[in-house]
């Protein structure tokens, strides 16, 4: 029982650190390659299954409006429970797939979609999308979108800015490739040659609160 147990840890740690082939990781441990598959695929259900209530629970408007605490005091932007941003993960070439994988940077990839709070931490993922989709058509896919549509996401209640008597909404912060909604702000265009001082105050604050997604999945990909 206990050879099975350590098996099963260092062929799971072998397969998530180093992405080795199913293959290769039966020949080193001798193993059948059913039996590898079995293993890794159950062991990370179980893992999920395991620890998703308690490292990535379904927000709730209290922990929204402390992220949104943290984001106006260390990014100095208010009313922000969090930024979204997609990631690349780049993947083999899948038969009968087509194009449909195949992304603007030249590579075939699937897609994580992350909602990160002011400390970098993922407050909801989804992967699984088509590397040639871009980010809105990510976004429009079910699950969160379904959720902030329905207004069943649960915002804190509009907040008064300080130093203003003007109560606006909570929001997230996405990039150029989001759709603008009442739920959703982005940073203006700057195709626009006759940009004003104010929009580019905006928009250097906006990129300033919105880059702990990016620092995110920069903290996942060295890991």
């Amino acid at each position: 029982m206990l050879c099975i147990y350590f098996t099963t840890c260092f062929c799971l740690s072998r397969f998530l650190s180093t992405g080795m082939a199913f293959r290769s990781l039966a020949f080193f441990y001798r193993i059948s390659q059913n039996t590898i598959a079995g293993i890794i695929y159950d062991t990370c259900d179980a893992i999920w299954e395991r620890l998703v209530e308690k490292l990535m629970p379904f927000s709730t408007a209290e922990l929204l409006e402390k992220s949104a605490k943290d984001n106006e005091h260390l990014w100095n932007f208010p009313n922000c429970v969090a930024s979204i941003d997609c990631k690349h993960v780049r993947i083999k070439y899948l038969k009968l797939s087509g194009s449909r994988h195949f992304n603007y940077r030249g590579f075939f990839s699937v897609i994580l979609q992350g909602l990160v709070d002011a400390r970098y931490t993922f407050l909801s993922v989804d992967v699984g999308a088509y590397g040639r989709q871009s980010d809105s058509g990510v976004f429009s896919q079910p699950n969160l979108y379904q959720h902030l549509e329905s207004q069943s996401f649960p915002f804190p209640h509009p907040k008064q800015i300080a130093g203003t008597t003007t109560k606006l909404p909570y929001v997230i912060l996405g990039d150029q490739g989001y759709p603008l909604k009442d739920y959703l702000i982005c940073p203006y265009s700057t195709d626009n040659a006759t940009v004003c001082r104010e929009i580019e105050v905006y928009s250097y604050w906006h990129s300033r609160a919105r880059r702990t997604a990016e620092c995110a999945f920069g903290i996942l990909v060295s890991k």
